[in-house]
């Protein structure tokens, strides 16, 4: 059951829908999906986003005014990685199988997901996804035509613990991969 649901949100993702993590009550989800439109609306709005690394709690530990935005929008990237999984992938080539990662800003206090040796979706299969959460919401994002990795927007977890997840379908079998949280 839990692949299937997991397979729908690929599939939504695949054709551009954002997928947030329910949250406790309905409401609490809008300021996560507000920040996202907000970064995406114009270039110039972007550029003045990446100067910003005074990430805070605007709920706690419901949304933070830097939840939803790229580490590349802001000056909290590149991070570092703190945790690490890999999804068995049954290659038989030696190919290497995917790599979820977790990663974290120091001086903004926030982690992001990324997903290493991955596929779009392809005939026959959804392809490979990456997810970022924490306990009140999260990012996923798929793995886009033409490249190898995803990563995820960021979310703010000063006094909360995050971790990320991936999950490759392809075709014939599917799999997926948890951090430790962090």
């Amino acid at each position: 059951m839990i692949h299937r649901i997991r397979r729908l949100a690929v599939a939504l993702l695949s054709i551009g829908f954002l997928v947030v993590a329910p949250v406790a009550t309905a409401n609490a989800a809008t300021p996560h999906v507000a920040a996202a439109k907000a970064t995406t609306a114009t270039a110039p709005a972007a550029k003045a986003v990446a100067a910003q690394t005074n990430c805070y709690w605007i709920s706690y530990p419901g949304s933070s005014n830097c939840d939803g935005l790229y580490p590349t929008q802001t000056t909290c990237g590149p991070g570092r990685l703190v945790k690490s999984a890999q999804i068995d992938a049954h290659y038989v080539d030696g190919s290497p199988n995917p790599l979820v990662q977790l990663y974290y800003s120091d001086s903004c206090r926030t982690t992001w997901a990324r997903l290493d040796h991955g596929w779009a979706p392809g005939y026959g299969d959804i392809g490979c996804h990456v997810e970022v959460h924490r306990p009140s919401g999260g990012y996923a994002e798929p793995v886009d035509p033409g490249i190898t990795y995803a990563y995820t927007r960021m979310l703010y977890d000063s006094g909360v613990v995050s971790y990320a997840y991936g999950y490759c379908d392809g075709g014939s079998w599917d799999g997926g991969a948890m951090t430790g949280t962090y």
